[in-house]
């Protein structure tokens, strides 16, 4: 039995623009915290490698406090006999002018990043291989070629472990990363690999399952996209076989996000926060706790509060009082297309600029044909997609009738 701790995407050092300062020195506080608790974790269970699948940190804000804390982490697994496997990937590149190069890596720390598959025996106390680590790194932030078509076929029957920052283009989220070392499954299963440890994708997933292949996802939530339980994958094999995968949470921070679309009743600013934490509670309730919680709410559909909302200091006093309410280190709420409640019939068919453009947008919404005579080819598109983007802009007419019976009615007071 061979156990290893499969870790990818820990983005030491990222700059978390748009935050406050000190919320992103928390942030950046947390993905140290979470790098020392996998380290941790990894002596605990006397694994036989740890393996790094690239972006452990980001190459030009990599901080010498930073760059002390990685190697002081590193040379604990070199003083336990643990060798450690990285591969460089498109943020922390390893040619000669870039940061990865320059470090004083411990001694038993396999440094990987030339695009050239190289082989690594893993051996035993005896001095018996027990598997091979096969890997290639990234010698440039923009590494197009396809990295895994060349990793080789296996030398002999020992577990044969594949390492590499890629983006497996058929794999979940793949379309929102770069395309950086792109491959196929079928690239990966042509190699000689019982196990592919990958990395560049941050969700945690499966991508083929003979032979296995992984993404450990990010070692916690850089943005409010990438939720949930973050962390690293404890990968046992046995044999030419995976025979047990144990993912364990490292980040101390965790990314929610939550949805409130029944609304209509809300008309107060407690109770809609009194809503959202019901909601937020729930939520939490159904998975392992985090240390803490950077909380997304997303408020849509019809709302007696919406125009309230929709002024910046509305929100800011909403999310100081969630952050107050919920005991949680951020709250951001954010409007997606919140519509205000207003009796639309009560200016329907009028004899009035209102009452005409209230007519003009129930053709729109009645008649498809009318919303393609009106909407350039540009936009509602004429190929494959186009049936798909002119649904997008019908859903973009809902609410529009309430938004414009707002918008001339103030035109007309202030005018």
């Amino acid at each position: 039995m061979i156990k290893i701790l499969h870790l990818a995407d820990v983005h030491l050092d990222t700059a978390f623009q748009c935050r406050s300062d000190t919320l992103r020195q928390q942030l950046r506080e947390g993905l140290r915290t979470a790098f020392q608790r996998a380290i941790d974790y990894a002596l605990e269970e006397s694994v036989q490698a740890v393996l790094i699948a690239g972006d452990l940190f980001d190459d030009e804000r990599l901080s010498f406090k930073t760059e002390r804390f990685l190697i002081e982490q590193c040379k604990r697994l070199d003083q336990a006999e643990i060798p450690c496997f990285y591969v460089t990937g498109n943020h922390d590149p390893g040619g000669g002018s870039h940061r990865a190069s320059r470090i004083a890596w411990p001694s038993s720390f396999r440094y990987i990043h030339r695009g050239t598959p190289a082989v690594f025996p893993l051996v035993n106390e005896a001095g018996e291989v027990v598997a091979r680590i096969v890997a290639a790194g990234h010698v440039t932030k923009h590494v197009a070629e396809n990295l895994a078509a060349a990793f080789p076929p296996a030398e002999d029957a020992v577990p044969h472990i594949g390492l590499l920052h890629t983006q497996v283009t058929t794999a979940k989220d793949a379309d929102n990363h770069d395309r950086y070392a792109p491959c196929s499954v079928e690239d990966l299963q042509r190699a000689g690999c019982q196990y592919w440890a990958l990395g560049h994708i941050h969700i945690r997933q499966q991508v083929c399952a003979t032979p296995q292949a992984w993404y450990a996802g990010n070692i916690q939530g850089r943005n409010p996209r990438e939720t949930g339980p973050k962390g690293g994958l404890l990968v046992s094999l046995e044999g030419q076989s995976v025979a047990e995968m144990t993912f364990r949470a490292f980040a101390p921070f965790e990314w929610v996000e939550v949805i409130l679309d029944d609304l209509g009743d809300i008309h107060t600013l407690h109770d809609l926060a009194q809503t959202a934490r019901h909601a937020f509670n729930e939520m939490v309730a159904s998975q392992d706790p985090a240390d803490d919680y950077l909380l997304r709410l997303v408020l849509q559909g019809r709302c007696p509060l919406a125009e309230d909302l929709s002024q910046p200091e509305q929100r800011e006093e909403l999310e100081l009082e969630l952050t107050y309410l919920l005991g949680v280190a951020y709250v951001e709420v954010r409007l997606d297309h919140l519509i205000p409640l207003v009796d639309v019939d009560a200016y329907r068919d009028q004899p009035h600029l209102l009452g005409e453009v209230l007519s003009i947008l129930r053709i729109l919404r009645s008649h498809p044909g009318a919303l393609q005579e009106v909407i350039p080819d540009t936009l509602a598109g004429c190929g494959p997609d186009a049936e798909e983007r002119m649904a997008y802009i019908a859903d973009l007419l809902e609410g529009m009738e309430e938004e414009a019976i707002l918008h001339l009615l103030k035109a007309a007071i202030s005018g």
